[in-house]
């Protein structure tokens, strides 16, 4: 149960736009409610410098939708958010943050509403799903350990 509920948390955190607090909310969180920690970080790691950007106007596009807003540009989109993924390439996360913030509400509200939606979205199923794959593989895995004993093979 704590591996599936690290890889949703993972997933949840990598979808909001939180690329310079990333590795901390996970720390935090995931220590708060007992989930597997070393899941979370691989699954966060979905959010890069590559895909940052298209992560993020997914979430700006969710987000705009919801509050009924018209949308930028794609292109225009990219030219604002380029520096927080150019800091964040540059593993420089607190100035990415900081970059992120100042993008005032009309990118960042969107944004970060979608991110959560599009997290909850991904990382509802992403436990069930997880907590069923970890199940077959120790049922698989156990079911071979008593087939050697009994020396049958596996």
């Amino acid at each position: 149960r704590a591996l599936a509920l690290g890889v949703a948390l993972g997933i949840f955190i990598a979808m909001t736009p939180t690329v310079g607090i990333q590795m901390l909310l996970v720390l935090v969180i995931h220590t708060l409610v007992g989930a597997n920690r070393l899941a979370g970080i691989v699954m966060v790691y979905i959010s890069n410098p590559f895909t940052l950007i298209p992560i993020y106007w997914l979430d700006y596009v969710v987000g705009s939708f919801l509050l009924g807003r018209d949308l930028c540009s794609y292109a225009e989109f990219s030219t604002r958010i380029g520096s927080v993924a150019h800091h964040a390439g540059q593993w420089e996360f607190w100035a990415a943050t900081k970059e992120l913030f100042s993008l005032g509400g009309d990118l960042a509200l969107p944004t970060f509403l979608g991110g959560v939606v599009v997290g909850l979205v991904l990382a509802v199923p992403a436990y069930p799903l997880m907590l069923g794959a970890v199940k077959r593989h120790r049922k698989r895995h156990g079911k071979e350990k008593t087939e050697e004993k009994d020396g049958g093979e596996s």
